[in-house]
């Protein structure tokens, strides 16, 4: 949904119909809730992937000593996109 003023809103489904940028107020998508569990010795890289992604970290808690689960909060474009490829990549 894209806000050109507060009343007037418009659904923009084909990213070549975006409006220009300072033709609109404010932008909304679909978020995504993401928990990934890991080994300890991912979650720099799987941090850095999240981040790249417009993610917000949410939790960062050790279920055991050796495995951490991590959430975040990324908008659904940047996961559906080459994110798992690119999570395979840094990860095992």
């Amino acid at each position: 949904r894209v806000y050109r003023t507060m009343d007037d809103m418009e659904l923009v489904e084909n990213p070549a119909k975006f409006p220009d940028p300072g033709e609109y107020e404010m932008i909304e998508e679909p978020i995504v809730l993401m928990r990934i569990q890991m080994p300890q010795e991912y979650v720099g890289s799987v941090m850095k992937i999240c981040e790249t992604r417009r993610g917000i970290q949410k939790d960062l808690s050790y279920l055991t000593p050796t495995r951490v689960l991590l959430t975040y909060e990324l908008p659904m474009g940047e996961v559906v996109f080459g994110f798992y490829d690119e999570l395979k990549s840094c990860s095992r």
